[in-house]
């Protein structure tokens, strides 16, 4: 019995310090791998990460100093519904290259998710993208894109329209965003939208959109924003306060279509100049309880088709 109690503390004594000699070791590999800018083990925490928040196998360029990284391809990701993660070994995902998604890499991609650390986004990134039904867009505050580029270039048109989603969070729409994006067919901000500006030519040509909601922070709208939305049916504009309306806003806007039905929100306090100038508009209707005060120069100027308006009590 003793000779047996011996060997069961010698057995002890010797796991004890394998142990002891394994955590020693743990802590220099971790010595290591702080001291490694980009280390194999932490490649493979954070694609754990990316499960959980983000598709796993995209493809990623690092920035030349080092503090963000770029998404450069689809690299070996076989998802059809797309979510780009905000972060990527612990730095921040900031953009997505031009041509990253672009036709070829990905004619079997649903949905696409961008993030909100996303400030920048490259030419033709999801140009040809054919089966795309669903965008949803959640970067706060983009820079402009490229005058006259088309990120999103005939994607869709294999599919039954896109679905874009504009996150609350999302404070500006960037210029040329959904430029000639032929077969968005419908554009919602999320309930509590702080969208505060749309960017000049923003959805132009986007000829298959067929609604959209101005949100109630919006204070500008630029250039050409809805220009040659041609299939539009109905506004609804609920800018509180809009300054900055600049013209040729809705520049055939509705043309394809049966006229077009505004719907002015209860809260708008006042319509700026040159709101609706164009020629499809043929309805417009406060919503009870308007408190409008005003109505700005050339509102409606060219609405040949509009045939009844009727001007609120305040």
């Amino acid at each position: 019995m003793r000779k047996i109690l011996i060997s069961l503390l010698s057995m002890a004594m010797l796991g004890a310090g394998a142990l002891g000699f394994a955590a020693c070791s743990d802590d220099e590999d971790t010595s290591s791998e702080i001291a490694s800018s980009i280390s194999n083990e932490d490649s493979s925490s954070n694609e754990e990460i990316e499960e959980v928040i983000g598709s796993k196998g995209l493809e990623y360029a690092l920035s030349k100093d080092g503090t963000y990284y770029i998404v450069s391809g689809i690299g070996t990701c076989t998802d059809t519904d797309i979510s780009i993660p905000s972060t990527y070994n612990a730095l921040p995902v900031t953009s997505i290259g031009d041509d990253a998604f672009q036709h070829y890499k990905c004619s079997k991609l649903i949905s696409i998710e961008i993030p909100n650390s996303i400030t920048s986004i490259g030419d033709d990134a999801f140009e040809n993208c054919t089966a795309l039904t669903e965008i949803k867009y959640n970067a706060t505050e983009c820079a402009d894109l490229s005058d006259n580029k088309s990120v999103f270039a005939r994607a869709g048109k294999n599919g039954e329209g896109i679905k874009v989603t504009i996150g609350e969070n999302v404070k500006k729409i960037p210029a040329y965003l959904f430029y000639n994006a032929d077969y968005i067919t419908s554009v919602e901000f999320k309930e509590g939208s702080v969208c505060e500006s749309i960017g000049d030519d923003a959805f132009y040509g986007c000829s298959s959109l067929t609604s959209v909601g101005i949100p109630d922070l919006v204070t500008s709208v630029g250039f050409s924003a809805f220009e040659n939305c041609t299939a539009l049916t109905e506004i609804k504009y609920n800018a509180t306060e809009c300054e900055h309306f600049y013209s040729s806003v809705f520049d055939n806007a509705g043309e394809s279509g049966v006229g077009i039905k505004v719907t002015i929100g209860a809260n708008v306090k006042k319509l700026p100049v040159r709101l609706f100038y164009g020629d499809y508009i043929t309805s417009v209707e406060f919503e009870e309880g308007s408190v409008c005060e005003s109505i700005g120069d050339d509102a409606f100027y060219g609405c040949n088709n509009l045939m009844s308006v009727e001007i609120p009590d305040s």
